[in-house]
């Protein structure tokens, strides 16, 4: 399947960046209920209708709407199976709405496998070069090390280390706040 015409500026040499569709809900809904890929997620037991609501939420939204957060089906170019998926949050009220906030999610069986820096390098062009965004931020769960990895080796810098800021499942949660500006990003 092609990408959408949206999504046209990203590429990938393994993957295609498309927005769901319903045949992809039974696999969204199997890998967000892997423990260990919702472990820092703020869901748990993820089922069929979470998915479906989900789905049905994404058909309202506008792609770069000021304050929605879109989900982008991240899937393998020669299969078109489900990978994982990525979420650009288009933040408001921001200087001109400048700046976004990015998420990824990635099935267990599809760690390790370089599909996490791929997607982030073309989520930076496509976010940089053709939205024309300024800025990019994302937090991470201080426990979360694949995920600050995979910042760090995308040139994020870390901006904040909030310590017992958030109550995550139970507990007191800690996160790390992570930024890169398109100047950043042009000098690399």
């Amino acid at each position: 399947m092609k990408p959408l015409a949206k999504f046209a500026g990203m590429s990938s040499t393994r993957l295609v960046f498309r927005d769901f569709t319903e045949a992809d809900l039974p696999a969204f809904a199997e890998y967000r209920n892997e423990p260990e890929v919702a472990r820092y997620q703020s869901w748990n037991n993820y089922d069929m209708d979470m998915a479906k609501a989900f789905f049905d939420k994404q058909q309202a939204l506008s792609f770069g709407e000021a304050g929605s957060w879109y989900q982008i089906a991240i899937a393998d170019k020669q299969t078109n199976k489900l990978v994982g998926d990525c979420v650009i949050h288009f933040i408001e009220g921001d200087e001109k709405d400048q700046q976004v906030e990015l998420g990824l999610t990635l099935a267990g069986e599809n760690q390790g496998k370089g599909f996490a820096k791929e997607t982030m390098d073309s989520l930076l062009a496509f976010i940089f070069n053709d939205l024309n965004k300024r800025r990019i931020i994302a937090f991470v769960d201080a426990l979360n090390k694949p995920a600050a990895t995979v910042l760090e080796k995308s040139n994020f810098r870390q901006e904040a280390h909030f310590v017992e800021n958030i109550l995550f499942k139970g507990c007191w949660g800690s996160e790390y706040l992570y930024a890169l500006l398109k100047r950043e990003y042009l000098e690399e």
